[in-house]
């Protein structure tokens, strides 16, 4: 079907980013492609961060391609938004925000202007580590062999919930199990429960 070809077509250009709009159709034979490129990206704000500086932030959009004089491509600046919730998460800021806001070149009509706006939001800290289901070593053992833990440096004081630290946490207490002839051991599930 020579209209559903046309539609896949169309999509498939479409889901690249680089097009705001797309349409293809058939002339006399000839296959005709109409459409709309994105614009160029002018210049890259971004505002709210401190904890990954915005030379980092920009650094690694320029690798991506997301870059002055650049075709704006939705779809990859989405992508590092993901990749950046990700970074922010694994630092312990689960409540991380980021949003976008394009504004149109008043230079240059064909421009576009992007704002990174970042709401980083406190780490969340540990209040408390619970241990279900070990029989054989006791919470206060396996709290021994975790970096992360309910109490930070100073009475009072809590960790910083870091999903790296928290990674290799686990791998040690499965380790620890396996070396001591429980080779069925495994960390199931870790659950998170919000203390206001």
């Amino acid at each position: 079907n020579t209209t559903e070809n046309n539609k896949n077509t169309a999509e498939k250009l479409l889901s690249t980013g680089y097009f705001s709009s797309t349409d293809v159709k058939v002339d006399d034979n000839n296959l005709i492609l109409i459409l709309q490129e994105n614009p160029i990206i002018g210049e890259i704000k971004v505002n709210g961060n401190k904890a990954i500086k915005s030379r980092a932030i920009l650094g690694n959009l320029n690798q991506i391609g997301i870059a002055s004089e650049n075709v704006f491509n939705p779809v990859i600046l989405n992508n590092f938004k993901n990749n950046l919730l990700n970074e922010y998460q694994s630092m312990g800021r689960q409540q991380a925000k980021i949003d976008f806001k394009f504004e149109d070149s008043l230079k240059n009509p064909e421009q576009v202007a992007i704002l990174i706006n970042i709401e980083e939001n406190p780490s969340v800290k540990i209040n408390k580590i619970n241990f279900i289901g070990n029989h054989v070593y006791s919470n206060e053992k396996l709290s021994k062999l975790m970096k992360l833990s309910n109490k930070g440096f100073l009475p009072f004081t809590t960790d910083n919930l870091d999903q790296n630290k928290l990674r290799n946490d686990l791998e040690n207490i499965v380790s620890f199990y396996h070396e001591n002839g429980y080779f069925d051991a495994g960390t199931q599930d870790v659950q998170f429960t919000q203390v206001n």
